[in-house]
């Protein structure tokens, strides 16, 4: 653990308050960061409520298909921290733009193609542009909003996903199923352009600079410092992206497969969404207000791992597992992305998001993949269910370790301050 001499004093531990201007701009910045969520998430999501047609129409297997979801993800394992570093050099808005391009360009790719393997390319250059979005977006809210303000903006941030996948999932079969599952491409590049648009417009500078601290400080110190701090946090993102987008990308399959239409199955997929609709941003002003952050993760946790657990067996209703699941979820994401800004300054914050982004990357990347490898194996989906509680279970019990870690650095803190 860094020595207490070398715990950054000032500003370099509490951004500074805002002007009132940029105290004002900054519910623009938040609509601009949720909008790009759900742009996002429209072309992330836009596979699984189609990935029957797609099976059917390419001749792939499961696996395949999920591959079509862990590709997305894949380029973010490899970009994820080169973007964490330029977005410390170059700000967000020229990145910002960049990664639509690629978000838009990839999704045309995609929407365009009549093999596997162009399918798999516009999925994998989508993928570039999103996690070069993911990395950019968290920390421009941590300075925008800061204080005890980061948990609401957290909230409203992660139930813009929430808005954008039970769009995708009730709205996306029915394209699909009217028309083709190209056509439902063509309108997520078609919204990926639009965001682009929106975000080159009215994206600022940050309020604030740390920039001549950062090049005061070395890299290497800097990411030393997030790895010490943030892996429980990274490793439980890991196991929670696992098992969600596993859920996501096979049980609209696994409920057509119980003799569901592809609306109906997709529709019950997207109740997991409603709760996470409806209290996801609550759950970030509980968070402010309590900072029981550990708490929400672990209660949350459990909560989807018991859901999950419940559809491996068609004995349990499928909407009482979503709507458990739902309920857990509201809380743990939100609670995950506070506690960096509690743990590491702001100079490295870019570093930490960008280290949860690898984790979580490679989380989308194994989960659905192996999971789809299971079913294939086995032929039935409820081998790939218990796969995927145990992906979840993994996710509370790692973000324990965090305990220790946070307790020196408080420890550090009021000696620096001392």
């Amino acid at each position: 653990m860094v020595a207490a001499s070398r715990i950054p004093k000032g500003p370099d531990i509490v951004p500074p308050v805002l002007s009132s201007t940029a105290s004002q701009y900054r519910w623009i910045i938040l609509g601009v960061v949720s909008l790009s969520m759900m742009c996002y998430a429209l072309v992330y999501q836009s596979i699984p409520p189609v990935i029957s047609f797609i099976i059917r129409d390419l001749g792939i297997s499961h696996g395949q298909a999920g591959l079509l979801t862990s590709g997305f993800a894949l380029p973010g394992i490899i970009i994820a921290v080169p973007v964490g570093i330029l977005a410390g050099v170059y700000g967000p808005h020229r990145l910002g733009v960049l990664a639509y391009a690629a978000l838009a360009g990839g999704a045309l790719l995609a929407a365009l193609s009549t093999t596997y393997a162009l399918l798999l390319a516009g999925r994998l250059l989508a993928g570039i542009g999103a996690m070069s979005l993911m990395v950019l977006l968290p920390p421009m809210l941590v300075h925008w909003f800061h204080g005890r303000e980061v948990g609401l903006a957290m909230g409203v941030f992660h139930t813009s996903y929430t808005v954008a996948a039970i769009l995708a999932f009730n709205v996306y079969s029915h394209i699909g199923a009217a028309f083709t599952w190209q056509t439902t491409l063509f309108v997520s590049a078609l919204i990926a352009l639009l965001g682009g648009i929106l975000y080159a417009s009215l994206v600022r500078p940050l309020p604030s600079t740390t920039a001549s601290v950062s090049r005061a400080a070395t890299f290497r110190a800097d990411w030393s410092l997030v790895l010490r701090r943030i892996w429980p946090l990274a490793l439980s993102w890991f196991w929670l992206n696992a098992a969600m987008l596993s859920m996501f990308t096979f049980t609209p399959d696994a409920l057509i497969e119980r003799g569901w239409t592809a609306g109906a199955a997709g529709r019950q997929t997207s109740m997991v969404l409603w709760p996470a609709f409806c209290l996801t941003s609550f759950a970030g002003i509980l968070i402010d207000r309590t900072q029981r952050k550990l708490l929400f993760i672990v209660g949350g946790g459990g909560l989807t791992t018991i859901a999950i657990l419940g559809l491996a067996t068609p004995a349990i209703p499928v909407w009482s597992a979503m709507l458990v699941m739902g309920l857990g979820i509201s809380f743990f994401p939100s609670a995950l992305y506070s506690l960096p800004n509690d743990l590491v300054p702001p100079r490295a914050l870019n570093l930490a998001f960008a280290l949860l982004i690898t984790f979580q990357n490679l989380g989308v990347a194994l989960g659905p993949f192996f999971s789809g490898r299971v079913r294939d194996a086995t032929g039935a989906y409820t081998w790939p269910y218990l796969l995927m509680t145990a992906y979840q279970a993994l996710a509370p019990l790692s973000a324990l370790a965090i305990l220790p870690i946070r307790r020196r650095v408080q420890q550090e803190r009021r000696h620096a301050g001392a």
